[in-house]
């Protein structure tokens, strides 16, 4: 039985707008869907903090690792992906989203993700790719051959709400797992805070 959750420690409040020294914390795990949820006066779903050996499989094998998300559902899956955008926002170099991962073969709906990414901190043609919100923001990297690392902060269980049911076309009710993820340049400078949630 989970406890009663509590974000306290997987959200600093200021929803990551500027990283201070240009890298984001712990805390600042979920601000991605904290500030998403915040920009349409949303309640958020209720998000628990868990260990990685408490999330069954396969989504544990899918989420422990440091690698991006994009190219391990691809490879588990047999198939590449696209984008599906519910809703972005951008305020001067952040922009925000929230998207679904889709299969190009079969349709299937494979991860509900947040993102805040740093626009500043990339290249005009990358920037130009990521608004167009086609292509996953890890694949965009690996073809502008820009170079980045994974840095998993937290893994969460989700219990979730109809925004993210109707997202990733939830035929069941029940606890979803995900992690709390970061993008990094070789030298540390943050290029996106990301929330990764998959199905059941």
């Amino acid at each position: 039985m989970l406890a009663t959750p509590d974000i306290s420690s997987l959200c600093c409040g200021d929803f990551c707008r500027k990283p201070a020294g240009g890298s984001s914390g712990t805390k600042c795990g979920l601000c991605p869907l904290a500030r998403s949820y915040s920009a349409v006066a949303q309640d958020m779903p209720a998000v628990w903090e868990v260990a990685a050996s408490d999330i069954p499989q396969p989504q544990r094998d899918l989420l422990a690792h440091n690698g991006d998300m994009t190219t391990k559902l691809e490879v588990f899956h047999g198939d590449h992906s696209h984008l599906l955008l519910l809703r972005s926002t951008t305020d001067g170099d952040i922009y925000q989203r929230e998207v679904v991962l889709v299969l190009n073969s079969s349709g299937q709906h494979v991860e509900f993700g947040a993102i805040t990414i740093h626009l500043d901190r990339l290249p005009p043609l990358l920037r130009r790719d990521i608004i167009q919100a086609e292509l996953p923001f890890g694949t965009l990297l690996h073809l502008h051959r820009f170079a980045f690392r994974s840095r998993p902060k937290s893994f969460i269980c989700v219990e979730p709400d109809a925004v993210i049911s109707r997202a990733l076309a939830l035929e069941q009710p029940g606890q979803l797992y995900g992690r709390c993820n970061a993008l990094l340049t070789p030298s540390g400078e943050v290029l996106a805070d990301i929330v990764e949630i998959l199905p059941l």
